[in-house]
């Protein structure tokens, strides 16, 4: 977790309010004579007067008044939290500035041995963050105080909120200090963030004059997507169909609650564009009020909605209010409000309110400000350069993507308006590739990432959702999307609907919160408006198949109106889904199996059931949290989990539920139990040194999955190693351990096979008995959500059925449930123990006593180096080897020159091999947090084998080649499956 200095240090706020003993301080006109006269308050002016004055205010009711003559000074004595600021690398200075109208020239400011300059030239509210040690220039001599000196030309500013203390990293520079924050933000080229005002000066020189106005085609196209776009905002609102009634209903609600909150902002109207009310700030200025989520959020597009649905004057004139009151405190072009850190994710109802009230702003003359803000804000230029690397960071295409584009159609028909479309179709397909290294979104193995992680269960569902109604509106026109990008975005929205039990995605991948509501709902408009664009019948039957209006999920989507980060809720775009919808005929189930090395996960579905099996290692992180995951450390630890059961399937019927559960005994991991109060304190996105995590698909129907494991970090886990595999054939899982070591003699190291909390007095009675705890020595073993736990005979379980107390993942506030749980105990302080055990979800106890009777498979090694598995009946066999090896005693392969995976078929007298390296091969060096290189992509590398004498090769894709007989080469990368067909050799 990040921590913030600048919270939680002792500050000086320099309240003006508190300042009622100052006596004026008045100086005499001219530049010859001056006169300075000591006050009792913390300020002094020479050649000017500083007052306090109830008519301006960026927080309480009064600011400080400075009415200065030519060059005139204005001084704040050194004091304790001065002197701490000076002393201090991270010291500085933050402060507000009001300008009733231009003023040209800048400001000197001197704080100690520092001296630094502030541009003028704006009107309304400015944030300064200078930190002294990094954006200051150090002076031939230093001054005893703080001193702001005044330009060459007299006039008047309003400072409140002067704070000496501790400077935020974060602090980005506008127009006033352009050169803050010098080593993040360096412009664009670089190798870290670049800031609005970074692009706004990049953008001087480098974005083209436009050399033509539209052609007929081009302005044709921009008349189909602004049609395609005003249909999805409020086509067919008088639609009877039940969605489209609820979301009318819900507008009404939140139109109400928009005009209750601007109520509450109690705004004041002073002349033609000043508008005065709370102070509002960036969304990471200390807890203030954030202008983005608790104004624009709340008020904003309600607004719009009321004014353009009921032709409302009131909202308006209401709205005019809000986005005057707003660019009064600061939220203007080359205003960053001290920062604009995040704040692009709370802008969408702004954002769609300008949009929407277009024509009227136009009339107002306020459209063209709005729209140099919302360019400034969005970073417009940065469709202009070329860009670093494919793919894009998941906020952008959840918030930026759209905004661009809208941006783009507020444009008059003026030659830049053509060139600004192309170069975003340019710039959205890249970021629309698929993405290297640790980069967002889309990545080789269709997942989506953000934060250098898998996260399908919200921004990169998010992402591609939006991606897709980008897609939709532009597709059949000039500035169509390209045909790759619909491919990429098709992958990755199937994907994320194939790892969903039908709408809710597993804890591994949920992130920062272990159980995550049903997140297809919503993603799955996504998949409608690329069946829609595409014309794509696999597409529309996987949206026909989700799309069910009866279900409470969507009940709940269809009266949501409300904009957030994105807003996915415009009343126009339901009938148009239900339309899609009753297009298609449902698809089937998915059924099969899929590796996604970037995530570090298998996934397998048979019949209503989907298993999904997780691991962090060298390029996985083990969590994240962000307030919602506090014992998600184990997560990662081999987690395998089926959602089974539910109509639709659900993780709460599948046995996954918040009370009660403990987070030290996942299903599928090894763990050392130890208490959660010590969990929760495991850092978040740690990396282990181990390549070895990832998996193979085999014809897309079977897999393998394996993790080699030991954890580096000098916590609670210090010497803890494992390696464990995961084999999924047809209606069977194998799971095989071998050796678990550590040097823990307090906790003991478990492997849980179940754990599910009972959501049903049903559930209970079923059990055998309740409470229960003992050690059973079983050949098989029912969970409470239906499947069956074959263990082979030599190994006992621990079985316990009773009342389980545990902590909410967010809160930590203690929770209880009535559980279900078996584990294999290895003890304290295992030295190289094991486990094997199969399951096969869907069972009863009869299936059971069958399969215990006549298991599908037969381990044929499980070691250090190797775990072999072979399912006779099928003709497969899985093969992890760990380590290099030259003695394969079993199938075709007899060395290999690395670790790999691999899966054999027999198919006919042939068999055919998938293989794969699962190291990624990416960098892995660390940097302030986050990792050096995060877009390098993954290195190619060569995997060397040995053929058994017995076979040849028949056929192999372009990467596999014979160097000898029987040796091939197979080229590597991303941890992809290959494959490749054997034939008896002659």
């Amino acid at each position: 977790m990040i921590s913030f200095p600048f919270l939680s240090s002792p500050l000086t706020f320099l309240r003006f309010t508190l300042l009622l003993g100052l006596v004026p301080v008045i100086a005499t006109c001219g530049t010859e004579a001056r006169s300075e006269v000591e006050t009792t308050g913390p300020w002094r002016a020479v050649d000017g007067e500083a007052t306090p004055d109830e008519s301006r205010w960026k927080e309480g009711d009064s600011s400080l008044r400075w009415d200065f003559e030519p060059g005139g000074t204005l001084t704040h004595a050194r004091d304790e939290a001065l002197a701490a600021a000076l002393d201090s690398r991270t010291g500085g200075v933050r402060m507000w500035l009001y300008s009733e109208t231009p003023l040209e020239g800048r400001l000197e400011i001197r704080a100690g041995r520092y001296t630094f300059p502030v541009h003028l030239g704006f009107t309304g509210w400015r944030a300064v963050w200078v930190m002294f040690s990094e954006d200051a220039d150090e002076g031939v001599d230093k001054i005893d105080g703080f001193r702001i000196t005044g330009p060459a030309e007299g006039g008047t500013l309003w400072l409140d909120l002067v704070a000496f203390g501790d400077v935020p990293w974060f602090r980005m520079g506008d127009a006033l200090t352009p050169y803050t924050n010098p080593r993040r933000s360096i412009g664009a080229g670089g190798d870290t963030w670049r800031t609005p005002e970074c692009w706004h000066v990049w953008a001087r020189e480098n974005v083209p004059e436009p050399d033509r106005a539209p052609d007929a085609g081009e302005r044709a196209a921009f008349e189909v997507i602004a049609a395609r776009y005003e249909d999805y905002l409020f086509g067919r609102m008088d639609d009877p169909r039940q969605p489209v009634r609820l979301r009318a209903e819900g507008l009404e609600r939140y139109i109400e609650s928009g005009h209750r909150a601007f109520e509450r902002l109690g705004l004041e109207r002073r002349g033609d564009r000043v508008v005065a009310g709370p102070g509002a700030f960036a969304t990471r200025d200390d807890g203030r009020t954030p202008l983005p989520a608790e104004v624009f959020q709340p008020v904003a597009l309600p607004l719009a909605l009321d004014a353009r649905l009921n032709n409302s004057d009131r909202a308006r004139q209401r709205f005019l209010d809000l986005i005057d009151y707003a660019h009064d405190q600061g939220w203007a072009e080359r205003s960053m409000m001290g920062t604009n850190y995040l704040e692009t994710l709370r802008i969408s109802g702004w954002v769609h309110g300008i949009y929407i009230l277009r024509d009227f702003l136009r009339q107002e003359d306020r459209l063209d400000r709005e729209m140099a803000t919302l360019a400034y804000h969005i970073e417009m230029a940065e469709i202009h350069a070329d860009p670093e690397h494919p793919g894009a960071n998941a906020d952008y295409l959840r918030t930026k993507l759209k905004y661009r584009l809208l941006h783009t159609l507020l444009q008059d028909d003026t030659p830049e308006k053509p060139r600004d479309m192309r170069a975003f179709v340019r710039w959205a397909d890249s970021a629309l590739d698929r993405a290297p290294g640790y980069a967002g979104t889309i990545k080789p193995d269709d997942t989506v990432f953000h934060h250098g992680a898998p996260h399908p269960a919200s921004y990169g569902s998010n992402a591609i959702h939006m991606a897709a109604l980008v897609y939709y509106l532009l597709h059949d026109t000039e500035f169509a999307l390209a045909n790759q990008t619909g491919e990429n975005l098709k992958d990755a929205l199937l994907a994320v609907r194939f790892m969903t039990g039908k709408y809710h995605t597993p804890w591994g991948v949920n992130c920062r919160r272990p159980i995550r509501g049903p997140i297809m709902v919503a993603t799955s408009a996504g998949i409608g408006y690329l069946a829609k664009a595409r014309d794509d019948r696999e597409l529309g039957r996987a949206f026909a198949r989700l799309w069910n209006p009866d279900y409470e999920g969507y009940q709940n989507f269809f009266r949501a109106a409300s904009a957030g980060i994105f807003w996915p809720h415009a009343p126009g775009s339901l009938p148009l889904l239900l339309d899609i919808a009753e297009r298609y005929e449902p698809e089937p189930d998915p059924q099969g199996h899929r590796a996604h090395p970037y995530a570090g996960m298998n996934v397998h579905r048979r019949d209503r059931w989907v298993a999904s099996v997780i691991g962090w290692g060298r390029y996985h992180q083990n969590y994240e949290n962000g307030r919602g995951n506090k014992y998600g450390h184990y997560s990662t630890h081999g987690v395998l989990q089926i959602f089974g059961r539910g109509n639709p399937v659900t993780p709460e019927e599948s046995g996954f539920v918040e009370a009660g559960f403990d987070w030290r005994r996942p299903p599928g991991a090894t763990v050392i139990r130890t208490s959660l109060e010590t969990l929760s304190q495991v850092p978040i996105r740690l990396y282990t040194d181990d390549p070895f995590l990832g998996g193979v698909e085999l014809d897309r129907n079977h897999g393998l999955w394996a993790m080699r494991f030991e954890d580096p970090h000098l916590h609670h886990e210090t010497g803890f190693r494992f390696r464990k595999s995961a084999v999924f054939v047809d209606g069977t899982i194998v799971r095989l351990g071998s050796g678990i070591a550590n040097s823990d003699t307090q906790h003991p190291t478990e492997t849980a096979l179940f754990q599910n909390i009972l959501t049903s007095p049903e559930q209970k009675e079923a059990l055998e008995a309740f409470p229960l705890r003992e050690t059973v020595d079983r050949r098989w073993l029912l969970d409470a959500a239906g499947n069956g736990y074959y263990v082979p005979e030599g190994r006992s379980i621990e079985l316990f059925h009773g009342r389980q107390e545990s902590r909410h993942a967010s809160t930590g506030r203690e929770t209880g449930g009535d559980a279900a749980v078996a584990w294999i105990d290895h003890g304290t302080a295992p030295e190289n123990d094991g486990y094997e055990y199969a399951i096969r979800p869907g069972a009863d106890a009869d299936d059971m006593e069958t399969y215990a009777a006549a298991p599908d498979y037969e381990v044929i090694r499980r070691d250090a180096s190797a775990h072999i598995v072979r399912f006779p009946a099928a003709g497969v066999t899985a093969f992890t080897l760990f380590e290099e090896t030259d003695d394969l005693q079993v199938g075709p392969i007899r060395s290999t020159d690395r670790p790999c995976l691999f899966m054999t078929r027999a198919d006919g007298d042939r068999v055919r091999v998938a293989i794969a390296d699962p190291d990624l091969r990416l960098s892995t060096e660390q940097e302030t947090g986050t990792r050096a290189h995060f877009a390098d992509p993954s290195e190619e590398a060569p995997l060397r084998i040995q053929l058994s004498p017995d076979w040849r090769l028949a056929a192999a894709p372009d990467n596999i080649r014979e160097e000898a007989p029987g040796q091939l080469e197979i080229i590597c990368r991303d941890g992809a499956t290959y494959t490749f067909l054997l034939e008896p050799a002659p």
